[in-house]
């Protein structure tokens, strides 16, 4: 049985749930979310292995060596890259805790079909941590790719 919305168009494919004790009409996601998480799926992929496959490559070429950690030395030109792909990582990792939020609506754990007790005050307080917590590193590495000296010991 479906619920109609005064005010707004019926359509037999609007999903409602109770997000923050609030009724949503979720249709744009029903369709565009699989897509979305697809394109964040493929851009991390992406992005995880050239940052691996890179840091292999400068570590065979001798710039970016790994057995001498106190005396640690490489081109700048070699950190910035990595860390420019490591930004690239970290927004697409907080992009994918984003949409990972909009999933818990087509959840199917439990007894309810949507967003149950746990999904509403477990998992979503948990995914806006992760959001937060890879935007902070996203932001302390950019800091650090534009200023390189800010995080350096004295």
């Amino acid at each position: 049985m479906y619920r109609q919305f005064p005010g707004r168009d019926f359509h037999p494919l609007a999903i409602c749930a109770l997000v923050a004790h609030q009724d949503i009409v979720v249709r744009p996601f029903l369709f565009r979310l699989p897509s979305y998480e697809l394109i964040q799926g493929g851009l991390l992929g992406l992005a995880l292995t050239a940052l691996v496959i890179l840091s292999f490559t400068y570590a065979s070429l001798g710039t970016l060596q790994f057995e001498r950690l106190p005396n640690l030395q490489p081109k700048p030109r070699v950190i910035r890259h990595l860390s420019i792909l490591f930004i690239f990582f970290l927004a697409t990792l907080a992009w994918g805790f984003y949409l990972d939020r909009f999933e818990l609506l087509y959840a199917t754990r439990g007894v309810v079909y949507g967003v149950g007790y746990t999904a509403d005050h477990v998992m979503r307080i948990n995914l806006w941590i992760m959001l937060f917590a890879s935007l902070a590193l996203f932001t302390l590495m950019s800091i650090n790719l534009f200023k390189p000296r800010v995080f350096e010991r004295c």
